[in-house]
């Protein structure tokens, strides 16, 4: 639940953010491609500040700051960017939401990673593309209803706030994150342990093969019992 609200705010965003952007504060496509070149290099620390985050404390609380954080810049975008002229604001709050997504796509991808057992990577990973999709089409909807019932811009790009908050939210209703790492660590090892019990090594099929060669070279040169009494009477 939380990747699927948070990947589909994510995702809408830069939609959203400029048509905002172009029909209420008039930026010219120059001053929107700077906005937009802003959010692309924040992502770069913010990946770096989740990685720190990540390591002092574990990636679900990352994950968790990173939405939150998101959600606060949304919503002062909502509050702060009230017309032209403010081209300063556009760019704190663009370079604000690179670091933002930056830092989220990085924890979120390191939880998901975290909790996968093994041998699962390849359906589980399907899950999570699946949750990232499948909501990606609301925010921009819920934003052009609001639109086209004469609702201010304004709260609609503060609906895409709401989003993040749902994510948060499902975040902090997570179970015990070291507790699901745990697991995922013992399924893994468990699955390791029956393919080694249910599977000869290759050491033991060589084992194997040779007491059968050597068997059957003894049985093919040791003499049998009548070529022995021939011997004994000669």
């Amino acid at each position: 639940v939380g990747i699927a609200f948070g990947e589909a705010a994510s995702q809408s965003l830069a939609t959203i953010a400029i048509t905002y952007l172009t029909d209420v504060m008039l930026l010219n496509s120059t001053e929107n491609g700077i906005a937009i070149l802003l959010l692309f290099i924040g992502s770069v620390p913010g990946a770096l500040m989740s990685k720190k985050f990540s390591f002092r404390f574990h990636a679900l609380w990352s994950a968790k700051l990173s939405v939150g954080i998101m959600a606060i810049i949304t919503g002062l975008a909502a509050l702060l960017l009230t017309g032209p002229g403010q081209q300063i604001r556009v760019y704190c709050i663009a370079a604000g939401w690179g670091i933002g997504t930056g830092w989220k796509y990085t924890a979120e991808r390191c939880i998901v990673c975290q909790v996968i057992p093994e041998g699962q990577d390849a359906e589980l990973m399907g899950y999570y593309l699946f949750a990232g999709q499948i909501l990606i089409w609301l925010p921009s909807l819920i934003f052009t209803i609001l639109n086209e019932n004469g609702v201010n811009m304004r709260i609609g790009i503060a609906s895409v706030g709401g989003f993040f908050l749902v994510a948060l939210l499902a975040y902090f209703l997570m179970g015990n994150y070291a507790e699901a790492i745990r697991v995922a660590n013992e399924n893994g090892e468990g699955d390791d342990t029956l393919a080694q019990n249910t599977l000869p090594s290759d050491a033991e099929d060589r084992k194997s093969t040779r007491s059968s060669d050597q068997e059957s070279f003894h049985d093919e040169t040791s003499p049998s019992e009548g070529d022995t009494k021939l011997y004994q009477e000669a």
